[in-house]
């Protein structure tokens, strides 16, 4: 099964975001969702090909960091989820 995509690359967690993902208990849909459907929440300055999104839903406000990078493995271009996290609510 392919990974999501987003704006035609695909979705690919670091192992710090895996985890993250697994302790939230969501998947990479989610991640979709929420960079489709969301809003620009920089925290920081972020550098170029850097995107930080939040989507406020039923179960808590959801923040995605990713950066465009290439992979190797792949040999094409694809967004690196860095960081997910969930603030106030409940777990889904």
């Amino acid at each position: 099964m392919y990974p999501p995509t987003y704006r035609g690359l695909p979705l690919i967690p670091t192992k710090a975001a895996a985890e993250e993902l697994a302790q939230l208990g969501c998947d990479l849909w989610l991640v979709k969702e929420i960079l489709e459907r969301g809003y620009s929440c920089a925290s920081r300055d972020r550098g170029p090909g850097e995107l930080e999104m939040c989507l406020k839903k039923k179960h808590g406000l959801y923040k995605v960091v990713v950066a465009k990078s290439y992979s190797n493995a792949l040999k094409q271009n694809v967004w690196v989820i860095i960081h997910i996290a969930r603030f106030g609510g409940e777990k889904p």
